[in-house]
């Protein structure tokens, strides 16, 4: 028997669909604003920011208003945002990952492993040199994907690992994110001390046509990096790695010996 999605678990889901739809123009439009967004639903900014945090209820008619004006069906459930992948790593799709494209959503679901502290708002921001705010809002998207789930007075995951690698898209918003965890680095490499830290690089010559094995051993060396430093010691520390593997020279065509 095929269980039935609320009337609650409903509107949950179209006002998460809303809030993709948001990001979606606010990554085509860094420009984009909430305000911008009301105006073109004809709401008041207020009322959608707080329907967006599940602070307001959904009327029947304000989804129907919306979903005429975004050409929407209704009722359109919003559909899974995550598919397995393997054993250990689930893979986000590409209206999931716009809800959660900055990099504090990956610290923080990162951070919740560590258990020696409860996790919320007021513990989360300070750990990440991020806001209040940021630090709930983002506790807020993680918990409505399904990634996390609110324990008492902490979060637990109920997600082993979570990953882009299964989709082919390159969007805006997944280019910010990678640059701004490059000026992360960068910002490390002035302010860390070199015993927390490792950053080195090389240069090497190769055929072109090995590129897609290079790709699948970075993939499985991540994989195997992170199983093995988590498996010894306590969890204390969240880290960056980054790694870059790119042409300095363009390709060279072979010339034919006379």
């Amino acid at each position: 028997m095929k269980s039935e999605i609320s009337s609650s678990s409903a509107k949950a889901q179209f006002a998460l669909r809303l809030e993709t739809e948001f990001q979606k123009r606010k990554a085509a439009n860094y420009r984009y604003s909430l305000r911008a967004f009301a105006k073109f639903l004809e709401l008041d900014a207020s009322y959608l920011s707080k329907l967006l945090k599940g602070k307001r209820p959904l009327s029947p008619a304000i989804e129907k208003h919306c979903s005429k004006l975004l050409g929407w069906n209704v009722p359109d459930n919003l559909p899974e945002t995550l598919t397995r992948l393997k054993d250990t790593y689930n893979t986000l799709d590409l209206d999931s990952f716009l809800l959660i494209s900055e990099w504090y959503h990956y610290a923080i679901f990162e951070l919740i492993k560590i258990k020696s502290t409860p996790w919320n708002a007021d513990s989360v921001a300070p750990a990440l040199s991020i806001s209040k705010e940021q630090a709930h809002d983002a506790l807020t998207r993680l918990e409505r994907l399904g990634l996390i789930r609110k324990n008492g007075t902490t979060f637990n995951r109920t997600q082993k690992g979570i990953t882009t690698l299964g989709n082919k898209f390159t969007t805006t918003a997944f280019r910010a994110l990678q640059k701004e965890i490059l000026n992360r680095a960068i910002s490390a490499m002035e302010n860390i001390p070199m015993e927390m830290r490792d950053q080195t690089s090389m240069t090497l010559a190769i055929p072109s046509a090995q590129i897609p094995k290079a790709k699948q051993m970075l993939t499985r060396f991540r994989r195997h990096f992170c199983s093995s430093m988590q498996k010894q010691g306590n969890l204390d520390s969240v880290y960056h790695l980054s790694l870059s593997f790119y042409p300095v020279s363009s390709k060279i065509e072979r010339r034919s010996s006379k």
